[in-house]
């Protein structure tokens, strides 16, 4: 319904005050993803195989639509339009694009503005939207409107090989992240996220239509909306079926990260994959009165496939852009709520060919703490930059950092995922004891046994031979309250011909203590630094895959609960 931008703010109708653009964001839930406007061109008859790209904004009573598949529509009087589309012109095949459109319109004491961007990039695996609106009024009788709504679609088509003789999880994760501006009186903002996989066609849309279907098994569906400041909610739906596990962190608004286990049976085998993400903002000018809202979030794909499992995607884009790698030591902290935080250091490297911008760390499972990264100096290990601020990281370059959780209530050791991500690559993939922290707080004095590994390859223990014995040590210091200790080694989740025995070590010399065996329990006093050695030896050829294939040292307490770990990469040579 067109309003004047001139007609009083007074009597303007409820539906342009309130719940409109609400509304399209509740529609997330039940549809795949809202209408970017109510005059936005359907994508039904859309040829474009893998992504699309929508922004639309209206301003008082003129409109401008930009859609990747239809093109440019616009009404309302005299609209000062702006548009911008990468690539040129919609085409099947496109693998990545963007558009922007905004526009303005004024008259005696009110200007309205709005802007609404929309990318899609399957080689890094990232959506992104950006939507705002403002109005601003002088005079006492006049009323002004501004909103930006916008959504960005991806679609792909997998084929999985799975060499390993029997059927294994592979780890995804779909992350969004957040920003807008609170809204004032009258004013709204939304966000909504879609994503499925699923095997065979399962997430197809046929064809022509770029959005993923509503109401499947294995579809995760979310959206958060906050009106006049007060007003907020979110509404979602998880799958009920699909995947073998799922994990939702909902740090509303500012985060929402899925994530699941997903079955690929031995051979080849086919799925389906899609993800919309939307945003939208409305801003209402009250009399003699302004306002402005903002509206940003970012989707990230990542994938982490076992040792013997690949895939290939229709596009021949998905996830191929070289991206982030990521690590942190130490692997696990255990301390006191109330004391001090636990910390470790971290390092990105960025091994694509392009500069990475807006590198930044987030914790994607939901724990009780205060999260913090900051820079550091490599070398030295010293702070640089600012908390909390992102960073660019060259092209084949890294950053080291050092993370910070403070706890804030007690919790049971806990694999945190970080996400490790820049605003235009692929998200560091997930490796668990690899730049993840195994996390514990307790109300009560505790051990913290920090450990690092040190080996003559570093991070990689070699094994001589398919027979041989490979050897690295591991030193400790106990940051916590004393206890006794027990260390034991492990493969984790992969299956290796190895045999792992260990000892602890006269730190002076390195020799062991007592013979190598499958444990070691010993007191470890606060402050105390003891070392251990530890023996691989191999039964068969163990493959390079450094972010699967490790050996993970662990030092329990006395009630079994881990209180310190390391691990490294191990290989036959």
């Amino acid at each position: 319904m067109a309003v004047s931008r001139y007609q009083d703010q007074r009597s303007l109708p409820a539906a342009r005050k309130s719940t409109r653009i609400i509304a399209n964001f509740v529609a997330v839930i039940t549809v795949a993803v809202a209408a970017a406007a109510s005059s936005a061109p359907a994508v039904a008859a859309c040829p474009v195989d893998f992504i699309n790209v929508n922004a639309s904004v209206e301003a008082g009573s003129g409109s401008n639509v930009y859609d990747f598949c239809t093109g440019l529509s616009q009404g309302g009087p005299n609209p000062t339009i702006s548009y911008t589309q990468s690539p040129s012109t919609s085409a099947p095949g496109a693998t990545s694009a963007s558009t922007s459109t905004s526009f303005a319109q004024s008259g005696p004491g009110v200007t309205d503005t709005a802007t609404s961007t929309a990318s899609a990039n399957l080689a890094a695996g990232i959506l992104e939207v950006l939507a705002a609106g403002s109005a601003t009024v002088t005079s006492p009788n006049g009323g002004a409107f501004g909103a930006g709504t916008t959504n960005t679609s991806f679609r792909d088509a997998l084929t999985f090989t799975n060499s390993t003789g029997q059927a294994v999880d592979i780890s995804l994760t779909w992350a969004v992240q957040t920003s807008f501006t609170v809204p004032a009186e009258d004013d709204e903002v939304g966000v909504g996220t879609t994503f499925c996989l699923g095997s065979g066609t399962t997430c197809s849309v046929g064809t022509s239509a770029l959005t993923v279907n509503a109401g499947l098994p294995n579809q995760f569906q979310y959206a958060f909306f906050q009106n006049e400041g007060s007003s907020s909610g979110v509404h979602g739906s998880n799958p009920t079926s699909g995947y073998d596990s799922i994990s939702v962190t909902d740090n509303s608004p500012s985060q929402v990260v899925f994530s699941a286990t997903f079955s690929v049976p031995s051979g080849t085998s086919t799925a389906s994959i899609g993800a919309v993400l939307s945003a939208a903002c409305q801003a209402n000018g009250a009399p003699a009165g302004s306002a402005a809202e903002t509206c940003n979030s970012i989707g990230t794909l990542s994938l982490a496939l076992p040792p013997g499992v690949t895939f290939t995607s229709a596009s021949g884009a998905l996830l191929s852009a070289a991206g982030l790698v990521a690590a942190v030591l130490p692997a696990s902290r255990s301390v006191q709520v109330g004391g001090t935080p636990a910390t470790a250091f971290a390092t990105m490297i960025n091994s694509s060919a392009t500069d990475a911008t807006s590198c930044q760390i987030a914790t994607l499972t939901g724990v009780p703490v205060k999260f913090l990264y900051q820079t550091t100096n490599p070398s030295t290990n010293a702070l640089t930059g600012s908390p909390n601020k992102p960073v660019s990281i060259a092209a084949g370059g890294s950053q080291s950092f050092v993370i910070a959780f403070t706890p804030t209530a007690a919790f049971a050791p806990t694999n945190v995922a970080l996400g490790f991500e820049c605003g235009n690559l692929a998200m560091a993939p997930s490796q668990t004891g690899l730049n993840t922290v195994l996390l514990s707080a307790s109300t009560t004095p505790v051990p913290d046994i920090v450990a690092l590994a040190a080996s003559g390859d570093p991070g990689i223990v070699d094994i001589p031979g398919a027979t041989g014995t490979g050897v690295f040590a591991v030193a400790t210091v106990n940051v916590g309250a004393s206890a006794s200790i027990t260390a034991t080694a492990n493969t984790g989740a992969a299956s290796l011909p190895v045999t792992l025995s260990l000892c602890e070590t006269n730190p002076a010399s390195g020799a062991c203590l007592a013979p190598p065996a499958a444990s070691v329990s010993t007191t470890i006093n606060a402050n105390g630094t003891p070392t251990f050695g530890i023996f691989v030896t191999g039964s068969g050829t163990v493959a390079f895959a450094p972010a699967t294939n490790r050996i993970t040292v662990q030092f329990t307490d006395g009630s079994g609960v881990v209180r310190g770990a390391t691990s490294v990469a191990v290989r036959t040579q």
